[in-house]
């Protein structure tokens, strides 16, 4: 199975395996991301294979969920191609055409209203049984369980990193969210990953064609989700989108969209560590603005 820096004929060779009928005229990998590789076939096929051979989870998750939400508003991912290495998916989906969402200096109105329509349709599947099959269910007591947790992991990366000051509020963030912030949240479907790429956009910004990568796919806070928008664009924009979703805004909802926000770059911190020095710097760095001026101002 694939590892950190596999050949790329080595992960052409597996889609072939996995899909001898199919044919295959050119393949290119285009993204090597944090869970998969990205291979476009015949400039129209999009294939997955997960970067490790006990990796396959999110893609399997991704897989399911997607399944689920053919009646999206908006492009989502159909896994036309389906197959397995040993115990590890591989598979594919006719390519989404589009453009990153951080292509484009500011949100236009379309896309400002089919994001909101999009986050209001994934509220809207709070109570449904094939969504709760693919992701599983997670209350909002599930939830704090979970970002305590990860307190715990991150603490114990970030101590040799960070000042004594930077680690301090870092711990008062995480107390205000886990003792106050999440009080009156309501759990629903979130995407959990709508980033940049994610979100594909037409050339002329006046519509979203499409929304890609659902392995972190979970029942969790909406605010995440919100929180991912403004890692690109102004708060004003994501509160424009924010009029127009009908889910739950409760009293602390904003203050989770800031602390998602300002955590965001903990991922990167956790990811690059030991593989890549001046990336999780750069996260570090990124960390430390984010703490220190806050979304609001």
């Amino acid at each position: 199975m694939p590892d950190y820096n596999e050949p790329e004929e080595t992960i052409y060779s597996l889609i072939r395996e996995s899909f001898p009928d199919l044919s295959l005229e050119s393949m290119e990998l285009v993204d090597s991301g944090w869970e998969n590789y990205v291979v476009i076939a015949n400039r129209k096929i999009a294939f997955k294979i997960p970067r490790k051979m006990e990796g396959g989870e999110p893609l399997t998750r991704e897989i399911s969920i997607t399944g689920c939400l053919k009646d999206s508003p908006v492009g989502v991912p159909v896994f036309k191609y389906v197959s397995s290495h040993g115990e590890v998916p591989v598979a594919g989906y006719d390519l989404i055409e589009g453009d990153p969402l951080n292509s484009i200096v500011r949100l236009t109105s379309p896309i400002i209203a089919q994001l909101a329509e999009f986050l209001n349709y994934l509220f809207s599947r709070k109570d449904d049984g094939c969504v709760i099959n693919a992701i599983g269910y997670r209350s909002a007591e599930d939830w704090v369980k979970k970002y305590t947790e990860y307190r715990e992991n991150l603490y114990s990366s970030l101590i040799e990193l960070l000042d004594d000051q930077t680690l301090s509020v870092i711990a008062l963030r995480f107390d205000e969210f886990l003792n106050n912030s999440c009080r009156t949240l309501q759990t629903s479907p979130v995407h959990g990953d709508l980033y940049r790429g994610n979100v594909l956009v037409g050339a002329d910004a006046c519509a979203v064609k499409g929304v890609i990568d659902w392995g972190t796919a979970e029942f969790g806070d909406p605010a995440i989700d919100f929180a991912a928008v403004a890692v690109d664009f102004d708060i004003e924009q994501v509160e424009e989108i924010l009029e127009s979703y009908e889910g739950p805004v409760d009293k602390y909802f904003r203050d989770r969209v800031e602390f998602y926000w300002q955590m965001e770059p903990t991922y990167g911190i956790l990811y690059f560590s030991g593989r890549d020095e001046e990336e999780c710097e750069r996260h570090v760095k990124e960390l430390q603005k984010r703490i220190s001026k806050g979304l609001y101002g």
